[in-house]
């Protein structure tokens, strides 16, 4: 056997050449000492991973179990171990990180190994609890704030995924995490909004963390009560719809949502003869329901809506013929006798005051032509109610506000049915689709 020194300096070499990437160098060294010394636990522990690295798995775990099985005190090489199978063995990799904190529990590294494998594992609880234990040693760890923050949201609590959040961002502030700790804000807020009393303090603390996030800003004033701003404003409607893209249609078919049928009913009955022949504006289109139920009447469909990631689900469709990113008030007011048919659903109860986009909307169409739209009702309003922000954060109106509305721009109603817009917190949610026409040259 050749000297220990050789063997020291042979495995030294090698390990330098493998952090300079050299991994063929590197491992011919190492084969070398195990063709003299076939039991040195550095060579095969060191073998073992520089192995892994080129793919070669099962002479890895080969190697590294030799390790660990002549030197079973090597607990570096027990967490590699563990690391080396974590992907195809996540069990077996559990019973190595343990065996390493069973010796050493303030072993940082192994215990944010285990958590990672347990949460592979869907112990999500179990994993949340190792990343808790790395921040009680290391109470400034920024990467397990950041599993903390990620593993409390994945278990539904909402309150410690913010605090961890919030931690990591008085350490590391930047936009991007700003923005995440937003988003843990408006998942606790949608957890506890059936309860205003905690709502409000969640919105009030959201709001108090970024004063510019216009959710949290809207939320707020619709928990407040008093008077209500005239409309959502664009900034929340854009982030609302952004943040819900990627849920939209099954959120909606769990609420029991059927806007576009009834939209479409409403149209047919207004136009029986579908000629594809109408221009047609569907405002606030979303991810574009209503577009292929509408189709067949139009000879060119636009859809118009204010979150960019809507209107992508939208596309994806290849219903519309254009589809644009803007404000529908705005939208209309840029496009005078333009359509045949507008479409509005479920976007009136982001806008209070409805004059503006009514007065748009009436210069947008051509003279006979129809407006389609829902509103939600606003329950039991006394004479002379108009609307109303309720705590789910959209508007309610009154049916005679709305009437008197349209007909202050020349629209005359031809059809209102009671619908029930969705089914919220187990309740059916009350509304109107109506069909109103603007009065012939």
């Amino acid at each position: 056997m050749p000297p220990e020194a050789e063997i020291v300096s042979a495995i030294g070499r090698a390990l330098t050449l493998q952090q300079r990437g050299q991994l063929g160098g590197a491992r011919a060294l190492l084969e070398g000492v195990l063709e003299r010394a076939p039991d040195h636990p550095d060579a095969l522990h060191f073998l073992g991973l520089v192995l892994h690295q080129q793919g070669e798995q099962g002479p890895a775990v080969e190697r590294l179990e030799r390790a660990v099985a002549v030197a079973p005190q090597n607990l570096d090489a027990w967490n590699n171990l563990g690391g080396v199978v974590a992907e195809a063995d996540p069990a077996r990799a559990e019973a190595c990180f343990r065996r390493v904190l069973e010796a050493a529990p303030a072993a940082i590294a192994t215990r944010a190994n285990l958590a990672l494998t347990l949460e592979k594992l869907g112990r999500l609880a179990e994993a949340r609890g190792q990343v808790s234990e790395i921040l009680r040693l290391t109470p400034d760890d920024p990467e397990a704030l950041a599993n903390l923050a990620r593993l409390s949201r994945a278990t539904g609590d909402h309150a410690a995924s913010v605090a961890a959040g919030e931690r990591l961002y008085a350490l590391r502030p930047s936009e991007k995490l700003k923005a995440a700790v937003s988003r843990s804000y408006f998942l606790w807020f949608d957890a506890v909004d059936r309860d205003p009393e905690v709502a409000k303090k969640v919105a009030a603390a959201w709001r108090a963390f970024d004063p510019s996030d216009p959710v949290a800003e809207h939320m707020l004033a619709a928990l407040r009560g008093g008077q209500a701003p005239a409309r959502a404003s664009d900034r929340y409607v854009a982030r609302h719809f952004d943040e819900f893209a990627p849920t939209f249609d099954q959120t909606l078919r769990a609420l029991g949502y059927r806007g576009p049928e009834h939209a479409a009913v409403a149209l047919k009955r207004a136009l029986p003869e579908a000629k594809g022949d109408l221009d047609i504006v569907d405002l606030g289109c979303g991810t574009g329901l209503l577009g292929p139920l509408v189709r067949p009447f139009a000879r060119r469909l636009v859809g118009v809506d204010l979150a960019a990631k809507m209107l992508e689900r939208a596309a994806e469709q290849g219903t519309y013929d254009e589809l644009v990113q803007r404000e529908v008030t705005a939208f209309l007011l840029g496009h005078p006798q333009s359509f045949d048919v507008a479409l509005c659903l479920d976007t009136l109860v982001y806008i209070g005051d409805l004059e503006p986009v009514v007065r748009a909307l009436a210069s947008s169409l051509r003279p006979g032509g129809c407006f389609v739209f829902t509103i939600e009702l606003l329950a039991d309003a006394p004479p002379g109610a108009t609307y109303s922000l309720h705590v789910a954060g959209r508007y309610a109106h009154a049916e005679p506000y709305v009437r008197a509305t349209l007909a202050a721009h020349g629209l005359v109603v031809e059809h209102a049915e009671p619908i029930v817009v969705r089914i919220e917190y187990g309740e059916p949610v009350l509304g109107l689709v109506t069909t109103a026409r603007l009065a012939s040259a």
